[in-house]
């Protein structure tokens, strides 16, 4: 969530919106300290002590977040984390927006948007405070936090440059990976690439009667627009487009797809055969509460892909009514291993194609959390989600080129999942790999 969304009051997260028209360098020029100065504000505000919010704060800031509001959501955030004694800048977005992490003095790290107005004396105008993590200070200590996760976990990461595992949890455990599954798509883009079968502007045209469902835009797009495989593999692993991902099934070949994934190492390709397509997975799975997906799970794989053919063609995605629980997540799924994601991820690494630099492209337009770049500047991401599951898989470089993969899952049948509790385990894993 950005500066620029609704505004939002929870005692977890505190949210405001303002507009900011444009941010002039040479504003900035003048007051080379400000953005020290307001880092400490915020350093303050946390701390619980004193300020002045109105010489802090603009008023459009405080007409949508009084004064004590502002004060009753952050003690809020605040209770039981500590003091905080330390801030770093993760990340800069032009002159005024940052991503901070401040730590504290119980050893918990606390995630920090922050926005500031162009003019002086630049004010705040916009403010995130997102869920605080613990700091670990040894891997072990990061497996058993894993361990302790509702439902079942796993984690698994490793220095590519060495080939060791640098911490475990169930690596070599089935668990559904949610939209983490395009990865293999973009494996068969990249395969066909590389034989010359396909190029990276080859154009396609949209068929509105294939659309599937959000997440994405792409179903918002006028019927027979015309687009290339360059920006539908984008749309697909930057925003987890869902039209573009089945464009690009249909485009490659669902088997094609299906024998790729041995080639990128996954162990078990059979585990996703047939290989499903977004649209066919709503279908499946919340028409008339998961009926065809029983059905369609009950079957052995040509049963499947008859299933697939004849039925699933004929259902309508109006009919499709999403739930907040987990349906048929250990059966109507996409599968792999954390160890066998963390091949892959050295697999995309390892493939020196023509394509090579328009793959490392499409990967890293989504960094997925916001790791330090000073520190990562390689960071290769997609993930996935639905009730139930959740996957986190990365490739990242540091800056002195050793290269790393990190991928960790957590998969409950009965309950939806915490995911700031996870996200924040997957960024702790980042601040451990930094002095790896």
């Amino acid at each position: 969530m950005s500066p620029f969304s609704p505004l939002t009051i929870a005692v977890r997260t505190i949210v405001v919106l303002s507009v900011i028209l444009g941010i002039s360098p040479n504003l900035w020029s003048q007051s080379t300290d400000v953005l020290q100065m307001r880092i400490n504000d915020v350093q303050t505000l946390l701390s619980k002590k004193p300020l002045d919010v109105d010489t802090i704060f603009t008023k459009d800031f405080l007409t949508q977040v009084p004064k004590p509001r502002l004060m009753m959501g952050v003690a809020q955030l605040m209770a039981g984390a500590g003091t905080p004694v330390s801030s770093r800048i993760v990340s800069q977005q032009g002159a005024g927006s940052l991503t901070l992490e401040y730590t504290t003095d119980s050893n918990f790290v606390v995630p920090v948007d922050l926005t500031l107005d162009a003019q002086p004396p630049h004010r705040i105008v916009g403010l995130l405070i997102k869920p605080r993590s613990r700091l670990y200070t040894t891997f072990s200590e990061l497996e058993t936090a894993v361990r302790k996760l509702d439902g079942e976990s796993s984690l698994c990461v490793v220095d590519l440059t060495s080939n060791k595992v640098v911490a475990a949890v169930n690596p070599d455990t089935r668990f559904p990976i949610g939209s983490t599954f395009k990865l293999f798509i973009l494996g068969e883009v990249l395969r066909q690439i590389q034989a010359g079968t396909l190029r990276w502007d080859d154009v396609v045209t949209l068929d509105s009667t294939t659309y599937s469902l959000p997440s994405g835009i792409l179903h918002t797009w006028p019927h027979g627009a015309p687009i290339t495989i360059h920006t539908l593999a984008s749309k697909m692993i930057s925003v987890s487009d869902n039209t573009a991902t089945d464009i690009l099934l249909h485009k490659v070949g669902r088997e094609n797809v299906e024998n790729v994934q041995g080639a990128m190492g996954h162990q078990h390709p059979e585990w996703n055969v047939p290989f499903l397509g977004t649209r066919e997975m709503f279908l499946l799975k919340f028409i008339n509460q998961g009926t065809p997906g029983r059905e369609y799970a009950a079957g052995n794989v040509e049963a499947r892909r008859r299933y697939l053919q004849e039925k699933v063609t004929r259902l309508s995605t109006n009919d499709v009514v999403l739930t907040a629980s987990p349906i048929l997540t250990d059966s109507v799924e996409w599968f792999a291993t954390t160890r066998e994601l963390c091949s892959v991820m050295q697999w995309f690494r390892n493939t020196d194609t023509t394509g090579r630099a328009t793959q490392f492209g499409v990967l890293g337009i989504n960094r997925g959390l916001p790791i330090p770049k000073e520190t990562f500047p390689g960071a290769y991401y997609k993930g996935g989600s639905e009730a139930g599951v959740i996957n986190m898989t990365y490739l990242v470089r540091r800056k002195d080129g050793r290269w790393f993969a990190v991928s960790c899952s957590q998969h409950n049948t009965s309950a939806a999942l915490d995911e700031d509790a996870y996200t924040a385990i997957v960024g702790s894993v980042f601040r451990l790999l930094e002095r790896y």
